[in-house]
């Protein structure tokens, strides 16, 4: 059975039981909901604070002497302003660990657009084909969520024509799919917050949570005259503002099934736009007419939410399945965990075993490593470039994350190993993936129709390493029967398959698999991608993976990634 995803635990509360609604509020020594710290950019005459990430960088927007809005970076104590080429205003919504920052940017004729904003290097983000484009977060995986307009009548933006969005790393777009909507938030586990504007009002009464594609709706009060949600942390906790029946807007958090507004002290207005995994809030707050940014940082989340064990167990059935744990597989393998008690060396050693059992499992290894193999087949490796031993070129997989995790996913989907009918499920889902491979212009150009099926098939094996035996390969050859081409897909398809299930191929490719998801699962990223500019890394744990003839724990690789910076980051300091 499924579990039911904690986050939806805690909403169902939160909508349900409004007895538990609480007010209170921040002022500057305030030891009880946290501490509070104004943030104003030097010399502007109104500031806000829109995102922050783990490390507890800032990004958002000011407005200086000119009535110029410009975003800023804070980091360190130190502001950062930066400005899109040719903008008339720029605004910083969101902010990696890494420090990529996505934002919004207006042009003279009043369209608005989006960007990336990547070691000072800007990529503009715009939905194919709309006017306006307004991103407002991004996870690790790289998912951007925001909104568009269908027109902008008038050189402006109407509620009427606006949908929210979710862009995959690929470019992939899911729009929401009721009008008048605006997704906001989105953390790691891909789930999503925004809002719907009502058609009669024009205010957003409700707000809504999208997780594996289902839409829960939730509003603070059915007396307030809107309830906006804007930020999702990993563990579930949402952040955004109200606006009560009197009109005054009341910064708004819903943390462990309480919904809680808040105000900073002395303000006439609170909001609330940003949330991290330790339950730092950003937002803005007016005081005597005066806009503010504001940092509340909250003793109460303390601490990283990845050293729970359950917490633990959630994510990698998120970063290598895909998918929420069931009941089950959240029990054992959390209990394999807390089993030692508060024994430190123990817990670490079990967390390590726990984490490489989700590699090695039924379940990845006909999902994600069969991902894997397909692209080895189709294409082989790629070069790469490494100094472990002086600077040289090597040979790596050739799959990218951003071709991974979606194929991923896709091949996954519904599966859990198991379960009644999983198998058959599984067996759809890798025949449907392996003809929609086979219809890519990517594999058509490297394997045009016109070639004979003998050529076919040795391509493919000499791109898995000559995996095949004589007798394996005339099965292959055999499969397009009197078929002079392979102008049949299905049996290319079929063929495909073959040699990426082949077990000569499984056995060959492992280790190198096993570290490559090590980037893909724990750090959301190729291995020559932002930290590493190059394959040193991915070369150094495969050596030493070989030499302990694929022992992981004695490699200790698991153990390092787990324990690396980078990957706590993602959820914490």
């Amino acid at each position: 059975m499924k579990t039911l995803p904690r986050v939806f635990q805690r909403l169902i509360v939160a909508v349900s039981v409004l007895a538990m609604v609480a007010i209170w509020t921040v002022s500057a020594n305030a030891d009880g909901p946290g501490r509070f710290t104004t943030i104003d950019y030097p010399g502007a005459v109104f500031t806000q604070a829109l995102g922050i990430n783990p490390r507890g960088d800032i990004v958002g927007s000011y407005v200086d002497s000119g009535n110029v809005e410009h975003g800023f970076l804070l980091r360190n104590g130190a502001f950062t302003s930066f400005d899109y080429p040719t903008a008339v205003w720029t605004e910083g919504w969101g902010i990696l660990p890494s420090g990529d920052i996505v934002g919004q940017y207006g042009l003279p004729d009043k369209t608005t657009h989006g960007f990336r904003l990547r070691k000072g290097t800007f990529t503009a983000i715009d939905v194919p084909n709309q006017p306006n484009t307004m991103p407002a977060k991004i996870n690790p995986d790289g998912t951007i969520v925001g909104c568009y307009h269908v027109n902008n009548s008038n050189g402006g933006t109407n509620a009427n024509t606006m949908y929210g969005f979710a862009m995959a790393p690929g470019g992939v777009i899911t729009s929401h799919p009721m009008v008048r909507t605006m997704n906001n938030g989105v953390n790691p586990q891909g789930d999503i917050v925004g809002f719907y504007n009502d058609p009669a009002t024009g205010r957003a009464l409700w707000s809504y949570l999208i997780h594996d594609g289902i839409i829960s709706w939730f509003q603070f009060s059915a007396t307030d005259l809107t309830t906006q949600a804007w930020d999702i942390s990993p563990s579930g906790d949402i952040v955004g503002f109200r606006r009560d029946a009197a009109g005054l807007f009341h910064a708004l958090l819903i943390v462990r099934g309480a919904m809680t507004s808040f105000d900073v002290e002395g303000a006439t207005q609170t909001r609330a736009f940003g949330i991290n995994a330790s339950g730092d809030i950003v937002g803005y707050y007016v005081k005597a007419g005066v806009t503010h940014g504001f940092l509340l940082s909250r003793s109460l989340f303390a601490g990283n939410p990845i050293d729970d064990s359950a917490f633990f167990v959630t994510q990698n059935y998120r970063d290598f399945l895909n998918r929420d744990a069931d009941w089950s597989g959240q029990d054992f393998w959390t209990s394999q965990i807390t089993q030692c008690g508060i024994d430190q060396q123990c817990i670490d050693a079990k967390r390590v075993s726990v984490s490489a059992a989700f590699f090695v499992s039924t379940e990845f290894q006909n999902t994600g490593y069969l991902v894997e193999r397909m692209y080895k087949a189709a294409y082989g490796d790629a070069i790469g470039t490494s100094t472990k031993g002086g600077s040289h070129q090597l040979s790596v997989p050739s799959v990218r994350f951003n071709e991974f995790l979606p194929d991923t996913q896709r091949i996954g989907r519904g599966v859990v190993v198991r379960q009644p009918g999983w198998d058959v499920q599984l067996e759809s889902n890798k025949q449907a993936f392996a003809n929609d491979f086979v219809h890519r212009s990517r594999f058509n150009s490297v394997f045009p129709t016109s070639m004979t099926p003998a050529q076919f098939v040795d391509k493919l094996d000499q791109n898995a390493g000559y995996v095949l035996s004589a007798a394996e390969r005339a099965t292959a050859i055999g499969l397009f029967g009197s078929a002079t081409d392979i102008s049949n897909a299905a049996v290319s398809a079929q063929v495909l398959r073959q040699v990426a299930e082949d077990q000569d191929l499984y056995n060959a490719e492992f280790n190198r698999a096993f570290v490559l998801m090590q980037y893909f699962g724990y750090l959301r990223r190729d291995p020559n991608d932002v930290q590493d500019t190059d394959y040193t890394g991915w070369e150094f744990w495969l050596t030493k993976l070989n030499a302990f003839n694929g022992d992981y724990i004695k490699a200790e690789m698991a153990k390092a990634f787990i324990k690396s910076g980078e990957y706590r980051q993602r959820f914490g300091l």
